[in-house]
């Protein structure tokens, strides 16, 4: 595994010396890296996951399906809390995604609630809005801190 995340960390510094980036290739390595950590995850091995999926964070081209790939990670393992701020910066990277939405109203009601318990449509519904509304807030206070 460490000689993937070499090898990628490799091709990275070849695409950002040649005049011409191949984001095409750093998108796919991208992509085969979180392959392998969900393959990894799949099987139980959550630890080894993680440190490839953090060790990616900070050069991926895909950054919110790796935080949310951590945020499932956390979500097998009962760390229901990182779960949540791994969404809320997957959010913060694709606002629009509604898969990240309602995970994170899922997790949201899973850390405010009995464990176990599944929600309601209607439940469901409403926290998702609640959490639609939380996102909306941090996009206007971001565009009117970028706007200063």
């Amino acid at each position: 595994m460490e000689n993937q995340i070499a090898h990628n960390n490799r091709m990275r510094q070849m695409d950002a010396e040649n005049s011409n980036p191949g984001q095409s290739a750093v998108a796919l390595l991208d992509s085969a890296t979180l392959a392998i950590a969900s393959n990894m995850a799949r099987r139980g091995d959550y630890k080894q996951a993680e440190e490839i999926l953090v060790k990616s964070l900070g050069t991926s081209s895909i950054k919110a399906e790796t935080l949310n790939l951590l945020a499932k990670i956390n979500v097998q393992q009962g760390k229901f809390k990182e779960a949540q701020e791994l969404w809320k910066q997957a959010l913060q990277n694709d606002p629009g995604n509604t898969s990240y939405i309602d995970a994170l109203a899922e997790c949201n009601y899973r850390l405010n609630n009995a464990p176990g318990r599944s929600l309601t449509n209607t439940r469901r519904v409403l926290l998702i809005l609640n959490v639609i509304s939380i996102v909306a807030i941090v996009i206007i206070v971001t565009l009117a801190v970028s706007l200063k």
